[in-house]
């Protein structure tokens, strides 16, 4: 986990690093960055489908301390029952097959 936390951590600090830089930027290079930004978070709902595919496909919730998928994404996300349960959704119909 230690080369996926690192992968996590230098996003940090490339987002921290746009966000000192931003104030400095012309209209136009702001707009440009909006562009660029929008098209990296297109790409993270592609990566949480995929690990939520791989989870549901290969482990069960009691496995990781909990009675439901939903509860998991809840509890370890901080997010409510309704998103939870439209990310589980996401997931099972755009995410890739696998198992």
């Amino acid at each position: 986990m230690g080369e996926v936390a690192s992968a996590v951590e230098a996003i940090r600090s490339q987002i921290a690093m746009l966000h000192e830089v931003c104030d400095t930027l012309s209209h136009r290079e702001l707009v440009e960055l909006l562009a660029e930004v929008t098209t990296v978070l297109r790409t993270v709902p592609a990566l949480e489908h995929r690990v939520l595919a791989r989870l549901t496909a290969e482990t069960e919730p009691r496995r990781l301390g909990e009675s439901s998928w939903k509860t998991v994404l809840t509890t370890a996300l901080r997010v409510s029952d309704r998103e939870a349960k439209r990310r589980l959704a996401h997931a099972a119909s755009l995410g890739p097959r696998v198992g």
